[in-house]
């Protein structure tokens, strides 16, 4: 049933993707990375239309939350000239929250369609959106790594694929960062922060699945080791983490 409904939704989407940028003028729907809007969808305006500027190579996060009892809500994602780079609905166990999320390949104008699904009640919608120009995208390996983490140059990405048979371990090392781990058909599927050993470290289960993993440095400039591990490595491979913040930084908190 509910493929059907999505087959559905997606024809009217296509329907009306030649007439959306007319429409996101007209109500003057123009997103900025950061920004939080809610949405107002009813019987005579069933999707909301949205605009935002990308450019290439920024990860682009969606999120939407229906606020009325009952709602699945749906996003949609696209270029500037209507191709669907993404999309998604509320699914369980929380069918009112949907998050997708996108790799930019090509910058300027995207458009943002906000809706809900066939047969399920429309209401207002909290949609929220954050972008990031990461400083350098490099891909992740079973041989360890050391990069510049700098709040002044934001996050860096890197992307790997899971092992078709085998599971494998994301380790990472440094004093004050955070990280998001999403799929490259925009799940997100796991966060990571440093505690009390300086790092962490996340099992990536076998399949076919590709994943984007953004890394965000914390406030003071520091080096990051990161390692991809094949089984029985582990995070030992990477050693104990070194103090290499910035003279004068105050030390961790124990």
């Amino acid at each position: 049933m509910k493929r059907a409904s999505r087959a559905g939704l997606l024809f009217i989407m296509g329907a009306v993707l030649l007439f959306i940028t007319s429409a996101v003028t007209a109500q003057g729907n123009v997103l900025n990375y950061g920004d939080r809007v809610i949405a107002e969808i009813s019987d005579g305006q069933p999707q909301v239309f949205y605009s935002f500027n990308a450019a290439p190579g920024d990860i682009v996060m969606i999120h939407a939350t229906g606020l009325e009892p009952g709602m699945t809500p749906s996003l949609s994602l696209n270029s500037g000239v209507g191709q669907q780079l993404a999309f998604g609905f509320g699914t369980e166990p929380a069918t009112n929250e949907v998050f997708i999320s996108v790799r930019i390949e090509e910058g300027g104008m995207h458009l943002l369609l906000v809706g809900v699904m066939p047969g399920t009640p429309a209401g207002r919608i909290l949609v929220s959106i954050d972008g990031y120009s990461p400083s350098f995208t490099a891909p992740l390996t079973s041989s360890p790594v050391e990069v510049p983490l700098d709040p002044v140059q934001g996050p860096l990405a890197f992307n790997f694929n899971a092992d078709l048979f085998e599971n494998r371990t994301l380790c990472i090392q440094a004093m004050d960062f955070s990280a998001l781990l999403i799929t490259q058909d925009g799940q997100r599927v796991g966060t990571l922060h440093s505690g009390l050993l300086r790092g962490a470290a996340l099992t990536i289960a076998p399949g076919e699945e590709s994943f984007d993993l953004l890394l965000f440095p914390g406030e003071e400039p520091e080096l990051a080791q990161l390692v991809y591990s094949p089984p029985g490595a582990g995070c030992s491979d990477l050693g104990p983490q070194p103090d290499t913040r910035s003279p004068g930084a105050p030390p961790p908190a124990a």
